[in-house]
C-alpha cells in the first residue's frame, strides 16, 4: 500500500498574538506554567477521544513541522491512522484541528483510500468532507462540548466554594 491514503489536509492560518501583546503577557505572567496548563487541556481532550470515540483502527497523533497554511493533516496506513498537527500552533488551535481530522478517522472507508489516488486534490478534499465526516465531526464535537461544560461546572464550583 505504500505510505497510505492521505484522508485531509486541514488548510487554514495559525492565529498569532501581536508582539507588543506577547511582550506584555511575558511581563505579567509565567509563559511556561501558562503553556503546560494549556497543554493539560489538549491532552485531557485526546484521552478522551481515544476512550469515547475510537476509530476503526488506533490513532497515532504527533506535531510536525508543516507549512504555515496546513494546520493538520490524517492519513490512512496499514495498521493505524497518523495525524498530524502543525506544531506552530498553540493547544487550543491544537485541539480545534485535532477535533477536524479525528472525524476524518472516524468517517474513513475503503472508497476513499481509492478515490485519493484517482481524483484531482481539490476534488478529494470536497469528497472527504461529505454527510458521513460531517456526522463524525458532529460525534467528535458533542465529546469536545461535554468536557468543555465538565471542565466549567468544575471550575465555577472552585470559584464559588472561595467566595463563601
Amino acid at each position: 500500500m505504500g505510505r497510505g491514503a492521505l484522508m485531509c489536509c486541514y488548510r487554514g492560518s495559525i492565529e498569532k498574538p501581536p508582539s507588543s501583546a506577547v511582550e506584555k503577557l511575558r511581563a505579567e505572567m509565567d509563559l511556561d506554567l501558562l503553556r503546560k496548563d494549556e497543554w493539560k487541556e489538549y491532552k485531557y481532550e485526546l484521552s478522551a477521544l481515544r476512550k469515547l470515540c475510537p476509530p476503526a483502527m488506533p490513532v497515532l497523533v504527533k506535531f510536525s513541522k508543516l507549512p504555515v497554511s496546513h494546520l493538520g493533516q490524517c492519513v490512512r496506513r496499514q495498521t493505524r491512522f497518523v495525524i498530524r498537527l502543525n506544531s506552530q500552533m498553540n493547544a487550543y488551535q491544537a485541539i480545534d484541528v485535532l477535533i477536524h481530522e479525528w472525524a476524518h478517522a472516524l468517517a474513513w472507508n475503503y472508497s476513499l483510500d481509492k478515490l485519493s489516488k484517482t481524483v484531482s486534490r481539490e476534488l478529494f478534499d470536497e469528497v472527504s468532507h461529505d454527510e458521513t465526516w460531517g456526522c463524525a465531526y458532529s460525534r467528535v464535537y458533542r465529546i469536545h462540548t461535554t468536557l468543555v461544560k465538565e471542565c466549567w461546572d468544575s471550575f465555577l464550583k472552585e470559584r464559588f466554594k472561595e467566595d463563601e
